[in-house]
């Protein structure tokens, strides 16, 4: 009995040792916080016969690596991803060495020598600017994690000056758009704080401009969405003569660009604009002539066109009446039409069709009215805002068993248009899209802007474009078809200081009918 006593105090003394050993494992210390890094590299020497591609050392102090966190690659303009797993020894940190050398190097010849202690969740971007030595350039640690806790349905961002002239980045408008966090003229290696937008809609997307101080549009970027919890860092890092390539050329990798550049902060910490994004900035005039028969009226009438542009599966406007534009933003006292651009992926070919509106069902689309490829191609170029316009009658020739019977590609023109605002000016682009009389007649055509002739070389062909500059307020716009003075169209607006126009001489020569005349419209692209 006393043995079988003992072996039962031996039991539950061990058993109690093995559950205390158990509960002493479970005990499990908190997982170790890892930091980031990235590198950017923004050494703009624009001298070709120092080498500027590098490679990048990354250890902890005192225990030297002989291999490259970042192995050649680092050439100007370059971001890396971030660089993670870098332990941090919980709270009281791990200093790193940091070591940026020539790539290739096997003389262990640092061009920059930093060390850095890392705690936590740190994320620093270490940057890499010009100096006077362009053998030794300027660095410096920034942290990219905000101050204050991102709301889920704002998206954030910062501007950082890499470039050696101060620059300010503007939103919506180069000239009257606010800018970024309120910081003008930022100086260079400086940057602003984190800005939040609401990213509440879908559609929404953002124009950003950096402008010198002169107020000259050195780089921009349009289309950018507003993605919900995120903060980006944007950069503009300046222009080597020679190297660089134009983003309308079709090439895929730039050595070098003057394009802006968005950081991704909160994701992977990449370049998102390394591979220059193709963006069409535009907007729409329905410059049509209404069908002449009462017959054409009834099947294929269109005093509400709906517009798709590159076969997209919803309108991309409300139903436009005649002689309107869109996106629409309302008209003034004058007769001023003001349209807020938009912003789609430029394609190879932009491909515009129009259709009959069907306002009792607007999900089911009417009888289709014309397709065409718009252009010149050549006038479409990436950031740079255009003007669709569609102008003239639709062919009214039917021909059986044919997908698209209406082909309006004889009256479209794809015309450039300034966005760069002057102060105290009006920019004002002035466009010849009148249609010819039937049968055609030559048309002699002639424009004055408060009564001083535009000139050009050349006849004023249709569509053929001007543009001219002139001090803000009243201005009188007179148009001749030719010398007959009965053929003159006028008309006059209130031109703001910085407004940009568009002027187009629409409708048919010698036509009388109310909606087919001649007539001058007015359209502000930056009200």
């Amino acid at each position: 009995m006393k043995n079988r006593y003992f072996v039962l105090i031996l039991a539950l003394l061990f058993g109690g040792l093995t559950l205390n050993s158990c509960e002493e494992i479970a005990q499990v210390q908190s997982p170790i916080d890892f930091a980031q890094i990235r590198i950017a590299n923004f050494n703009n020497t624009c001298n070709f016969d120092i080498g500027q591609v590098y490679d990048v050392y990354i250890y902890p102090v005192g225990t030297p690596s002989a291999i490259p966190e970042v192995r050649g690659g680092l050439s100007y303009g370059v971001v890396t991803p971030w660089i993670d797993n870098l332990q941090t020894n919980r709270e009281a940190g791990l200093t790193y060495k940091v070591q940026v050398r020539p790539a290739g190097d096997v003389e262990n010849k640092n061009i920059i020598d930093k060390e850095i202690t890392l705690k936590p969740g740190d994320r620093y971007t270490l940057w890499i600017y010009k100096s006077d030595d362009v053998a030794s350039p300027r660095s410096e640690f920034i942290s990219d994690r905000p101050s204050f806790t991102p709301e889920s349905n704002k998206a954030y961002f910062r501007f950082m000056n890499t470039e050696d002239k101060p620059l300010t980045l503007k939103v919506g408008d180069p000239l009257i758009g606010n800018a970024l966090d309120a910081k003008e003229l930022l100086p260079f290696t400086q940057y602003t704080n984190y800005e939040g937008f609401n990213s509440a809609s879908l559609d929404t997307t953002l124009t950003f401009f950096v402008v010198d101080a002169d107020q000259n549009v050195v780089g921009r970027i349009a289309g950018v969405a507003l993605e919900s919890g995120t903060y980006k860092t944007i950069t503009w890092g300046g222009n080597c003569p020679g190297r660089y390539i134009k983003q309308e050329e079709g090439v895929i990798t730039r050595p070098d660009s003057h394009h802006v550049r968005i950081l991704d902060d909160a994701g992977d910490g990449s370049d998102e604009t390394k591979i220059v994004p193709q963006t069409l900035r535009y907007f729409f005039v329905n410059a049509l002539i209404p069908a002449p028969t009462p017959e054409l009226r009834a099947s294929h009438g269109y005093d509400q066109l709906g517009v798709v542009i590159n076969n997209d599966n919803v309108y991309n406007f409300a139903p436009m009446s005649p002689y309107s534009a869109a996106p629409f933003a309302g008209m003034t006292g004058d007769g001023v039409i003001n349209v807020v651009p938009t912003a789609t992926l430029l394609t190879d070919a932009v491909n515009v069709k129009g259709y009959v509106y069907n306002t009792t069902n607007p999900g089911t689309r009417g009888p289709l009215l014309f397709d065409y490829r718009a252009g010149p191609r050549a006038n479409m170029k990436t950031d740079e805002l255009v003007a669709f316009v569609v102008s003239d009658t639709l062919r009214t020739k039917f021909v059986a068993g044919t997908k698209h019977p209406l082909d309006s590609a004889g009256g479209q023109f794809v015309f450039p248009v300034p966005d760069q605002p002057k102060a105290g000016q009006a920019t004002i682009v002035i466009g010849n899209m009148l249609a010819p009389r039937n049968p055609p007649a030559q048309n002699k055509m002639s424009f004055f802007v408060n009564d001083d002739s535009v000139e050009f070389t050349g006849a004023w062909s249709r569509k053929f474009a001007k543009t001219v500059d002139v001090p803000a307020g009243q201005i009188n716009l007179r148009a001749h078809a030719n010398a007959d003075p009965a053929e003159a169209v006028s008309a006059a607006f209130d031109a703001k200081p910085g407004g940009i126009y568009l002027v187009l001489f629409v409708g048919r020569r010698l036509d009388t009918r109310d909606d087919a005349k001649p007539r001058l419209m007015i359209i502000r692209t930056n009200p």
